[in-house]
């Protein structure tokens, strides 16, 4: 379910677990989920989510570094 892209949150509580500690140790991560994230932040971040003006009116340079950073995370990943 989790490579799927259910929340952690969710399966947690669909397969009964006691905490979402339960539910990590058998989670396990796959590399294209991990991009899939990644990509969703960067578009948010660039203000892909549908307001292309929300990234220079809320302080772009400061998201302009977030996004540098979700950039190089990315590049690990796929490295």
């Amino acid at each position: 379910m989790v490579a799927e892209g259910v929340p952690l949150f969710d399966v947690a509580k669909i397969l009964g677990h006691s905490t979402i500690a339960v539910t990590m140790r058998y989670a396990h991560f796959a590399p294209e989920a991990g991009r899939a994230g990644i990509d969703k932040l960067g578009k948010a971040l660039q203000g892909g989510a549908g307001d292309p003006g929300a990234d220079a009116a809320s302080g772009g340079a400061a998201s302009s570094g977030v996004a540098e950073a979700v950039g190089r995370y990315a590049a690990r990943l796929t490295g």
